[in-house]
């Protein structure tokens, strides 16, 4: 375990992380802090489907021969 101490940088508290950490600068993550003072960070997942068209989803099965009509119901047999 490693220990790092708390700095005031302008109106901010800052918590330097290690290098070695391998944290990606201008990585986004949520902060928490339990009633005992643990403080939390998470990263934000990027979701990979926010950038895709209406429909490129459905057409990329389609080029794979993916036999679904995206109803819901997978075009399984029960």
């Amino acid at each position: 375990m490693m220990k790092v101490k708390a700095r005031e940088v302008g109106h901010s508290t800052v918590v330097s992380v290690p290098k070695s950490f391998g944290i990606e600068t201008g990585k986004e993550y949520t902060v928490a802090i339990d009633n005992l003072g643990t403080i939390t960070f998470e990263p934000i997942d990027v979701n990979p489907f926010a950038q895709m068209a209406t429909g490129e989803l459905y057409q990329d099965n389609k080029d794979i021969l993916v036999d679904d009509d995206a109803k819901g119901l997978e075009n399984v047999e029960y």
